[in-house]
């Protein structure tokens, strides 16, 4: 039976050397969610100094409605967002071994073509969405990111359904994901299809699993019920008693899903949102999480997940 511990620690997250912990008994990956305001951006650094990059949001500030629902509530409790630009700069982080982009909502590639220009990133996973986008409401630097996703998609070099892979390996056969316990439980192929004849990018979003030993990490993206059905029916075993689960669209109701949550049996669940939504589910996801955690109020959080199960959380 595998027992969850929760320990926070003090170890510093900068001139940290993974190299001398590999291989060790009870290795662990260390997962940092990521505090940019409304979107998500998840680091996952493996024990052989791979690197994988789940969405990026480069998102500095909080918009007026956040700021307001914070400084009602009180000022000093809130985290400022990052830079994950710069926060992947101040670990000493020059290659991106797997980027990952769950679906093309900006608040999921706010900062992709910035990234992408200052970073060698050797493989690319893009889910299987062909729709055109609107630039009429977007800014510069938004029509610069969509821009990035387009031609990252019409450059693939192959496709592993259900994505399309870029990668500079000479055997796209031989890429890192094969061993490295990450695994897309969403969407097959006929949510893909739907989610493009209805034009709706979070119906595509991927649901991630990572696995290292004991530990188990749920990556929600912002996947919604037919998703969430989907996996509960397929891959129910596989989800099941997770070390810490993102929440689905940034805690809101239309991303829980009760069956799937409480099959999870989250020990974390941790929330990426900037202002609180009107349909906040944190309180649900408290029925099966031992702790709940949200970006705007706990900041950037990181999680060593060893082997045998434990997690610790180093802030």
């Amino acid at each position: 039976m595998k027992v969850r511990t929760l320990r926070v620690g003090a170890m510093s997250l900068h001139n940290f050397n993974y190299g001398n912990l590999y291989p060790v008994f009870n290795s662990f990956i260390r997962i940092h969610f990521l505090n940019v305001g409304h979107g998500d951006c998840i680091l996952i650094q493996y024990p052989n100094n791979k690197v994988t990059l789940v969405d990026v949001n480069k998102n500095p500030f909080f918009t007026f409605d956040t700021l307001t629902e914070l400084l009602s509530t009180s000022y000093y409790s809130y985290k400022q967002t990052v830079d994950p630009i710069l926060y992947l700069s101040s670990l000493g982080i020059t290659r991106v071994d797997r980027l990952i982009i769950t679906h093309p909502h900006l608040d999921h590639i706010n900062g992709l073509y910035e990234l992408c220009n200052r970073f060698w990133i050797n493989e690319i996973w893009i889910p299987l969405w062909w729709q055109m986008f609107d630039y009429s409401k977007c800014n510069q630097n938004q029509i610069l990111d969509l821009y990035a996703f387009n031609l990252l998609r019409q450059n693939c070099n192959r496709m592993f359904y259900p994505c399309w892979i870029r990668s500079k390996e000479k055997d796209v056969l031989n890429c890192s994901f094969l061993n490295d316990n990450i695994r897309v439980l969403c969407p097959n192929l006929n949510i893909i299809n739907k989610a493009n004849e209805t034009n709706s990018p979070n119906l595509i979003s991927y649901v991630l699993s990572v696995n290292h030993g004991l530990s188990k990490i749920i990556l929600g993206g912002d996947a919604e019920n037919e998703s969430w059905n989907h996996i509960v029916e397929n891959y129910k075993d596989e989800i099941a008693n997770a070390t810490i689960l993102k929440a689905s669209h940034h805690g809101r109701d239309s991303g829980y899903h009760q069956e799937a949550v409480k099959t999870i049996n989250p020990f974390v669940t941790v929330v990426s949102v900037g202002k609180k939504p009107e349909t906040d589910a944190s309180n649900k996801y408290r029925q099966y999480s031992n702790y709940v955690f949200s970006t705007v109020w706990q900041g950037s959080m990181v999680f060593d997940c060893y082997e045998d199960g434990t997690v610790i959380m180093l802030n």
